[in-house]
C-alpha cells in the first residue's frame, strides 16, 4: 500500500501502517500537516513544521501541542476559520517563502 508522490522538491509519502508512516516524518526537511500526531512527530524531532488546524477553542491543544513549538519557532501554525481557496493560496506562498528563506534561496 506505500504511496509516494514525488517532484524535484516535494515528496508526499503514505502507509497504511502508522508506525511506517510516523516513522517516515524522521526524513523531512520541513512537515506540511494538519494537527496531528505526525505534526507532534515533526516538531519532537524538531523538523521545521508548517500546520492547518480549525481556529477552535481547545486550551489544552493549544497550551501543550502548539504554543511551546510556535515560542521555540520550530512550528508556524495556521488556523482558519473556514478552508477556503484564497486561505489556502496564501497559506503555501507563505510557506513557499519561508522555505526558500530558510534554505538561503
Amino acid at each position: 500500500f506505500p504511496v509516494t508522490i514525488q517532484t524535484e522538491c516535494l515528496k508526499f509519502v503514505c502507509d497504511s501502517d502508522i508506525t511506517v508512516s510516523l516513522g517516515l516524518v524522521s526524513e523531512c526537511d520541513y512537515f506540511v500537516g494538519s494537527d496531528s500526531a505526525f505534526k507532534t512527530m515533526a516538531v519532537m524531532l524538531r523538523i521545521p513544521t508548517f500546520v492547518l488546524f480549525q481556529n477552535t477553542k481547545n486550551g489544552f491543544r493549544d497550551r501543550t501541542f502548539i504554543d511551546p513549538y510556535v515560542t521555540q519557532n520550530v512550528m508556524v501554525a495556521f488556523k482558519y476559520r473556514q478552508m477556503s481557496d484564497e486561505f489556502v493560496s496564501k497559506v503555501v506562498s507563505d510557506i513557499s517563502a519561508r522555505i526558500k528563506q530558510g534554505c538561503g534561496q
